[in-house]
């Protein structure tokens, strides 16, 4: 399936008929949108190359990787305060077997701050926007869990204040009066 969703996009490499795609670029629906343009949320390890298509990128880990330095990461920002609570991350320990617990309870900490994914959220909505992370597995951590909190923000719509409706008598309404008549 994906081979072919790659092959109706123009992304496959002809000499090797293999998908063009990172296993990052795979990991969630293109989210955000801005005058009809599409742009992605990816996750990507700290270790892995930085890329031109990685858009701006987010340090979304609590704690500095291991032997990086600041320049070598190349990260537009470091949000420490988007990565969960120490005792959440002590629990988990990256089991595969406690991972929807892992978000069920990650979601309800981002629903406590959201100051501290509004920006990531913003950005999103411009441009393509990979958040970065050190941890060893790729498919169960806190920047994958964020990625899939925020696409699911992305693609909620928006709340609109509701307006107050008075209620009013029929026979002080002038628009009905004229309508009666």
């Amino acid at each position: 399936m994906i081979l072919e969703t790659a092959s109706q996009l123009g992304l496959l490499n002809e000499a090797t008929g293999r998908s063009a795609l990172n296993s990052s670029d795979l990991r969630g629906p293109s989210c955000g949108i801005n005058s009809g343009v599409l742009f992605m949320i990816r996750t990507k390890r700290v270790y892995d190359l930085v890329e031109q298509s990685d858009g701006a990128r987010f340090l979304v880990d609590h704690l500095w990787p291991r032997g990086l330095k600041k320049e070598a990461l190349q990260v537009d920002q470091w949000i420490k305060l988007v990565s969960p609570s120490n005792r959440l991350r002590a629990w988990f320990g990256h089991e595969p077997a406690k991972w929807k617990e892992f978000q069920r309870r990650y979601f309800a900490e981002l629903d406590e701050k959201p100051e501290t994914w509004k920006r990531l959220l913003e950005a999103a909505r411009l441009k393509d926007v990979t958040l970065v992370f050190s941890a060893r597995d790729i498919e169960h951590n806190n920047a994958v869990a964020l990625q899939e909190y925020l696409e699911g923000k992305l693609a909620s719509k928006p709340r609109r204040k509701r307006t107050k409706i008075v209620a009013t008598r029929f026979d002080s309404n002038p628009m009905l009066q004229r309508r009666k008549q």
